[in-house]
Order: C-alpha cells, then sequence, then structure tokens
C-alpha cells in the first residue's frame, strides 16, 4: 500500500474540531513520515493521534508501518488492535485485508536458518597437530640418540646393526611429520575456502618434506 495523505474538509473552529484536527494533522505528518522512511518517528505520530482522538485508523497505521519495519509481530498485533476497535462509523481501512494478507505471506516464508561450520576442519587440524607431536615425540625419544649410538659406532658391524634402528625410527619420524602437515594443510585449505583463495604446495627437502600454504585474497 502507497501512503496516501488524508484530505480534511473545513469545519467550523470550536475546540472539538480543534482537537480532530490535531489529530488529523497528526495522521498527515506520519503518513509522510512514513513515506521518507521514518517509520518509528511515524509510529509515534499516530499514538500521539490516537491520544486525542481513539480511532481504529490510528492502530492499523501503526500495525502498517510495523510491518515496513519487518517487525511482523508488532504489525500483527497493531492489525488485531485495529479490528477489536472498529465499529460501523470507524471501520477498518479498505487497505488492511491486502496488508495482513502480506503480513501472514511474510510469516509463512521460510527464514533462512544459519550456516553451521563443519567439525571436520577442526578435526583435521587436531589430527595434524597430534601426529607433528608424536613425530616430535619418536624424533627426541628414539631418533636422536639412535643417531648419537650410530655416531659412536666402534665398527663396521656395530654400524650396521645401529644404522637399521636409526633408519627405521628416522622413516616414522619423516612418515609422521608428513602425516601432520598434509592434515593441518588440509583443515586449514577447509576452514579458510570462503575466505579467499588458498594454494597449497609441497617440496622435497632434506630429510623430509615441507608443505606450504598461501591465502590469497
Amino acid at each position: 500500500m502507497k501512503w496516501v495523505v488524508v484530505a480534511l474538509g473545513v469545519t467550523l473552529a470550536t475546540p472539538g474540531t480543534a482537537r480532530a484536527d490535531q489529530a488529523d494533522d497528526l495522521v498527515i505528518a506520519g503518513q509522510q513520515l512514513a513515506t521518507a522512511g521514518k517509520l518509528d518517528d511515524a509510529i509515534a505520530a499516530f499514538r500521539a493521534a490516537d491520544s486525542i482522538r481513539p480511532s481504529a485508523l490510528h492502530d492499523c497505521l501503526i500495525g502498517l508501518a510495523q510491518l515496513r519495519a519487518g517487525r511482523l509481530d508488532a504489525a500483527e498485533l497493531g492489525f488485531a488492535a485495529c479490528r477489536r476497535r472498529a465499529t460501523a462509523k470507524d471501520p477498518v481501512p479498505a487497505w488492511l485485508p491486502p496488508e495482513e494478507r502480506r503480513l501472514a505471506d511474510q510469516r509463512a516464508a521460510p527464514q533462512p536458518q544459519p550456516t553451521r561450520r563443519s567439525r571436520g576442519p577442526t578435526i583435521l587440524l587436531a589430527s595434524g597437530a597430534g601426529l607433528a607431536v608424536a613425530g616430535a615425540a619418536i624424533h627426541l625419544a628414539i631418533v636422536r640418540p639412535a643417531r648419537n649410538n650410530l655416531a659412536a659406532a666402534a665398527t663396521g658391524a656395530d654400524y650396521d646393526d645401529r644404522y637399521g634402528r636409526y633408519h627405521a625410527a628416522r622413516i616414522a619420524t619423516i612418515g609422521l611429520y608428513a602425516l601432520g602437515g598434509v592434515a593441518a594443510a588440509i583443515g586449514l585449505v577447509t576452514y579458510h575456502r570462503s575466505n579467499g583463495a588458498t594454494v597449497v604446495g609441497a617440496r622435497a627437502v632434506d630429510g623430509g618434506g615441507l608443505v606450504t600454504l598461501e591465502w590469497r585474497r
């Protein structure tokens, strides 16, 4: 519905008609405020008009302004009060039924549901961190002592015997670091995929591998 300024007739300047004119002026001012998008000011004007001269129309106008503001519950209360107060001498406006249908349609429209973030990235990040910690633990507890023992070998046979233990622990450590890096990289990519382009790279380095991530916003 378009806001329409009510046309007023000329009346005698008695105290009663003066108050009625004041109420009508407030209604017109409220409609103009609503047209300008100042809906809360419009509602205040309609309520002021109703305090001067009670009318079902004022509740309808308040309900309409609330509807335009997107406050559906308040709009429903305004329309209900309008119908409750309406009489043969103070009927509801002709535009009320279409606006009530508009209100019902807006209530029936599906409301957007908040997007729930998947737990997958968090699980991958936690798994990557756990694998990296496990790799560090093996590195400190097994690989480093095995390397020191290997360096202290007195004979070739002793060296060969110690090398097997060192080599197996070293492979396990590199594998854990690599798996942890890959899991963390996938988790980060998944987590940040909506924030910009992510570039993942990998290259071999001495004694292992390196996973790199780059975000481009």
